[in-house]
């Protein structure tokens, strides 16, 4: 039924149209009211490698910043390696429109929460066109179906895009549900418009290419819903065909570059890499239970998550399974708990039971098939999509049924129960995680400095940014791409293997960033880990190529916690309870004064009878020993440790024995970039593989001082920097070289006999050198560059070198025939015939 028309009577709005604007408009309140702390705050909210980061921007500066998209055509990135572009149309194409419409901040904060939202509308629509497709109901019905699935779907702790804003398996959650109800109703109908709309979103999210999977589960088990026919399976090829040629912007590159072995991603990011046991069974976060219950119970040493099961989350699984009992014989519902049950096991990866299916599964895949199922957690939007369903589905089945008052207050407190679960469970993971990481933040000046800096030297050089990751005093949570993508020069993909080994052999620091094209270091001191710094500082000063050049200073305010409540007795941190009673160790100390650098902290110990009594006493031990924690004031968050001093780290300098239980521990802990002015201290007794023997006692509070903290940028010159092209040894001189575009290098070389040139660009395999006919030239790697052996054979005078990628070919051609078949896709669906119509196109989407 219409309600009114526009242009001139030639589109026609119908009631579901409306119904879905209102969907939106609805997802989009709460959500921005959900991430509120987050969005409203002044400031970029951003979190280290888990959002996307734009590379070797040069001319604006900030964690999201406008990339030119033309540049993400070319799959070469400057200085770092060969990059599928696999975010072209989840992010690299929305956040450049948006930024140019609202500015940075604004237009970033638009696309997180355009991100945050479309799971909710997405699972809503999803539902709703299965229900129209497969079980009837009344309109008020469908609606209140599909909203209660939805909000399951969008409010999840499972939503990566609503905790964890712009990541790429955010993307891929949240268009899940519609590619898979779009995909089936195309494989009923066969509607162009379906297959159109199902295209644009598989490219959207291509940002994480494991919706192969999930789609493809989803079409397997899709045949329970439509039989297997002659049109089924003839719309099954045609679906999966055109998905490979909406999708070629990608899977043409990648696919040639590990058939043609080339470097970075796709020599790092396969089965043999990436595929081990232990790795798996590290990345299987979630058990049975964990999953079940739609939250996490587990506690890893590293691990920054909350622990969110609670008892009432059992409501959860029960609820779902009396829709399997109510629609035993409803396709739908077998559809969806065969979903379930295959998300559950998939999801749970190598723990038990079977646990050794999925390892044997992605060790035997190739290329990067395998490596994409190192994170079996991926699988999740397979379980919450089937409970969405499965609870909507017994709610709304047993309201149908049961007219009785009394039992349909009983109905609506079990959904208010299972809403109570899900949400606590989102919530707390929010206000211990997101809101905290997230936490809106400029860029201090030192950086906008440094930048303009480079930017004023000019030339065609490169930079290595050490150490990478960090910055920890002005966003104290653990940033770990940083700055290598904020730099205004391109970065060296280098810096993460420039480690403890070659920082110390002066010589072979020098060659590598001489070969690599490297002519400034910048070294920032935000780091947390200030011993690794302090090495790092040490040799680059100490090398015989480096000189400093320039310097760039800025003081941050501490951030006052000292008011901070104390934490209470049974409390927990650490997967431990706190013992602020009765503790058998205390710090022997003055004052409650700590100074911002070096502290050398004594306690005295008493080990608690009851670990005597499982043998550990005496000396201290790797399989015994007490571990030192240092927290921001009032915190019991893993992601507010600052410091851990153990016997294995050097943290824990020495041991004092009084007698077998008792003496005293001298600690040393180091609080130079700590950004706040007040700490918390805890200590427990572990034992072997860090197994807690002991609750975490805590020790006390102190004061941290000064309440600034210094932030510095040191750049150092590489007095051997030659050019992005030179002559390495042999008879020639380079005299000029020029980048045509980021896969094209020229360089002109007066050769009189053969030479050895160095092409600075990371070393592949696929960089083709060409040259005039009657050249030969030998192509290998030194230093991690590419070195080329050039043999004029007898030749001399000026010659002009040309570098090329030969990847980019193929990368070209994809998107090519991406363009070509969304606009065929276009045509069929909105231009050919009169039921082709945007009006009748829009009638057959939303009915």
């Amino acid at each position: 039924m219409s309600i009114g028309r526009i242009y001139n009577n030639k589109i026609l709005i119908n009631s579901k149209f409306v119904l879905y604007f209102i969907v939106i408009i609805f997802y989009f309140i709460l959500t921005l009211l959900i991430l509120a702390p987050v969005l409203m705050p002044q400031g970029i909210p951003f979190y280290g490698d888990e959002v996307f980061y734009p590379l070797n921007n040069i001319s604006y500066f900030g964690v999201y910043v406008s990339k030119n998209p033309v540049l993400d055509f070319y799959i070469w990135k400057n200085s770092g390696g060969p990059d599928p572009p696999l975010l072209y149309f989840s992010h690299t194409l929305p956040l450049y429109i948006l930024i140019t419409l609202f500015g940075q901040e604004l237009g970033v904060k638009a696309f997180q929460l355009i991100l945050a939202s479309i799971p909710g509308i997405f699972s809503f629509i999803s539902l709703y066109i299965l229900l129209k497709e497969f079980k009837p109901l009344s309109e008020k019905k469908s609606i209140v179906f599909s909203l209660i699935g939805s909000l399951i779907y969008s409010y999840s702790f499972y939503s990566g895009d609503l905790t964890g804003l712009g990541t790429t398996i955010g993307v891929v959650y949240g268009t899940f549900p519609l590619m898979s109800a779009l995909s089936i109703r195309f494989l009923k109908r066969g509607n162009i418009s379906d297959l159109f709309f199902l295209s644009l979103l598989s490219m959207i999210a291509s940002a994480q290419p494991f919706w192969i999977y999930l789609l493809g589960i989803s079409l397997v088990l899709s045949f329970l819903l439509l039989g297997l026919n002659r049109s089924v399976i003839k719309r099954l090829f045609i679906l999966g065909g055109t998905l490979i040629l909406a999708n070629s912007f990608w899977i043409w590159s990648t696919l040639m570059g590990y058939l043609k072995g080339a470097s970075w991603i796709f020599s790092s990011y396969t089965t043999s890499e990436l595929i081990t046991y232990d790795n798996l069974k590290f990345l299987s976060f979630w058990r049975v239970l964990d999953i079940m219950l739609m939250g996490e119970r587990q506690y890893y040493f590293i691990w920054l998550h909350p622990q969110t099961i609670r008892p009432e989350n059992v409501v959860i699984p029960i609820v779902a399974a009396v829709a399997i009992l109510l629609g035993r014989r409803n396709r739908l519902v077998l559809y969806f708990s065969l979903m379930l049950v295959l998300g559950i096991f998939l999801t749970k990866g190598v723990h038990e039971p079977a646990g050794y299916v999925y390892y044997e599964l992605a060790k035997n895949l190739p290329y990067g098939l395998g490596a994409i199922l190192r994170n079996p957690t991926k699988f999740i939007p397979l379980v919450v999509y089937s409970y969405s369903f499965l609870i909507s589905y017994s709610i709304v089945e047993l309201f149908s049924r049961y007219r009785k008052i009394f039992a349909r207050i009983g109905l609506v407190g079990a959904l208010v129960l299972v809403f109570y679960s899900i949400f606590t469970v989102t919530l707390t993971y929010l206000s211990h995680y997101t809101w905290k990481v997230y936490s809106p933040t400029y860029i201090p000046n030192v950086y906008i400095n440094a930048n303009k800096w480079l930017l004023d030297q000019g030339g065609n050089f490169t930079v290595v940014w050490l150490p990478v990751g960090g910055a920890y005093v002005w966003k104290p949570y653990v940033i770990s791409a940083f700055p290598l993508p904020l730099s205004s020069a391109p970065a060296s993909s280098v810096s993460p293997l420039i480690n403890n080994k070659i920082i110390d052999n002066a010589t072979e620091l020098c060659n590598i960033l001489t070969y690599l094209g490297v002519k400034y270091v910048l070294y920032h001191n935000d780091s947390l880990d200030v011993q690794q710094s302090g090495r790092i500082l040490k040799g680059l000063r100490s090398s015989f190529c480096l000189r400093p050049v320039a310097s760039f200073a800025q003081t941050v305010k501490a951030i006052d916690v000292s008011n901070s409540p104390p934490p209470k007795n049974g409390t927990w941190i650490l997967g431990l309870p706190v013992q602020t009673v009765d503790v058998p160790l205390k710090i022997i100390r003055s004052n409650d004064t700590l100074v911002r650098g070096e502290n050398t902290i004594v306690v005295y110990y008493r080990i608690p009878s009851f670990v005597v009594n499982q043998g550990y006493k005496g000396r201290f031990w790797p399989g015994f020993s007490v571990a030192l924690n240092v927290y921001k004031a009032g915190s019991l968050d893993l992601n507010d440790r600052l410091v851990i001093a153990i016997l294995d780290n050097g943290g824990l300098k020495k041991q004092i024995l009084i007698n077998d239980t008792s003496g005293y521990i001298i600690f040393n802990v180091n609080l130079t970039n700590c950004p706040y002015n007040a700490v918390d201290i805890y200590a427990n007794f572990y034992g072997c593989c860090f197994k807690p023997l002991t609750p975490s006692y805590y020790l006390g509070r102190f004061r941290v001082e000064p309440d600034s903290v210094p932030i510095g940028i040191e750049v150092f010159e590489n007095t051997g920097y030659r050019g992005p092209v030179f002559v390495a040894n042999g008879s020639a001189e380079v005299l000029s070289v020029v980048q045509l575009d980021p896969i094209h290098w020229r360089a002109v070389v007066n050769a009189s006999g053969p030479f050895l040139l160095v092409f600075t660009q990371p070393f592949d395999r696929l960089w083709e050198i060409e040259l005039p006919p009657g050249y030969t030239a030998s192509h290998f790697q030194c230093y991690m560059a590419n070195c080329y052996l050039i043999n004029p054979n007898g030749r001399n005078g000026v010659v002009t070198v040309d570098f090329v990628y030969g990847l980019q070919i193929y990368q070209t051609a994809g998107f090519l025939v991406t363009f070509s078949t969304l606009a065929a896709l276009a045509y069929l669906a909105f231009f050919r015939g009169s039921n082709a119509s945007l009006r009748s196109v829009l009638r057959r989407f939303l009915s």
